[in-house]
């Protein structure tokens, strides 16, 4: 029972626990370190900077089809540059016929172009193409053996180039594959060209038994084939109409003979004088046709008559029966 007393010292101690209290702004120290740790909460937004950049990391996608973009350009960008040296050399007429093979082409061109000495070389002209629907365009460089472009990012549309000698006959450039830099200027023409060589100064005599063939005998000196003749061409003379045109208006070709067109214009034979006619000749399987124009003098084709008369010269006149002058026996006389 003495010892209770003792029991009831700690309860004395009680203030003490009161101590803290005045250290409560201490423990408010932690607070003030909250900030610190939100710091880390601020760099938060560093964070969120990437996301912002993930539009940028979409723009390759953007980028993939001009990437093709320069793949298409290409050829086009070439066709310039091909086409500068133009005037490095002349036009060269090559006959190439429809049927040629590649080799054959190839050896054509590098004899007209290079000399018969030259190697073959392999050989690309510049043409059009042809779309399936034959619409032409898209003139490229490609291989004398035919070849195929294609132009157009998303919709793609491809030409179809033929081979030269499946062409059309007129001018194209060609050159030796792998040398760009050297174009020549070529005439293709699937046949040999037909040709007249002309006299200078024909003329022919309209009362000919064979107006045509005097004309051609007088115009030709020689043809290519050798060997025309009148009958295997056309002949045309540069007529008037002496009915329904006023004046040189409405000339035309017209066969030798003239020819009457409708009901209202003739045209005349052709006559005597100067006229242009015109020989047409249509062509072969190796040869093409022609047509040549020349200037003709027509004469009549009569020999010139003429009498040479006496000077001083009398002639009496002769009388007949019952004194009357003869005028039959007088002219004898004259």
């Amino acid at each position: 029972m003495i010892n209770e007393p003792e029991v009831e010292e700690p309860k004395v101690e009680e203030p003490k626990v009161e101590e803290p209290v005045a250290e409560g702004p201490v423990a408010e120290e932690p607070v003030a370190e909250e900030p610190v740790a939100e710091e880390p909460v601020a760099e938060e937004p560093v964070a969120e900077k990437p996301v912002a950049e993930e539009p940028e990391a979409e723009e390759p996608m953007a980028e993939e089809p001009m990437a093709e973009e320069p793949e298409v350009e290409e050829p086009v960008a070439e066709e310039p540059v091909a086409e500068e040296p133009e005037t490095e050399s002349e036009v060269v007429p090559v006959n190439i016929p429809a049927d040629s093979s590649v080799e054959q082409v190839n050896r054509i061109l590098t004899t007209a172009i290079l000399g018969e000495s030259t190697e073959t070389k392999n050989w690309e002209y510049h043409c059009q193409g042809k779309t399936s629907l034959g619409i032409p365009g898209n003139a490229s460089w490609g291989s004398v053996a035919g070849f195929t472009t294609k132009t157009g990012n998303i919709i793609k549309t491809t030409y179809t180039h033929p081979a030269l000698a499946k062409n059309d006959d007129g001018v194209y450039k060609v050159r030796v594959a792998g040398a760009a830099d050297t174009v020549y200027t070529i005439e293709k023409s699937a046949k040999l060209q037909g040709s007249i060589t002309l006299h200078e100064s024909p003329s022919a005599a309209l009362n000919s038994a064979d107006l045509k063939s005097a004309i051609f005998s007088a115009v030709v000196e020689s043809s290519t084939p050798a060997g025309l003749t009148a009958d295997a061409v056309t002949m045309e003379y540069y007529a008037t109409p002496i009915t329904g045109a006023v004046g040189s208006i409405g000339m035309k070709w017209v066969p030798l003979e003239g020819e009457k067109v409708g009901s209202l214009t003739t045209y005349p034979a052709i006559g005597l004088g100067e006229h242009e006619v015109r020989i047409s000749w249509n062509g072969n399987d190796i040869y093409a046709g022609f047509k040549t124009v020349s200037k003709i003098q027509i004469t009549s084709g009569k020999q010139a008559s003429a009498i040479e008369l006496r000077s001083n010269v009398t002639v009496p006149m002769v009388y007949g029966e019952n004194a009357q002058p003869d005028i039959a026996a007088t002219k004898t006389a004259i």
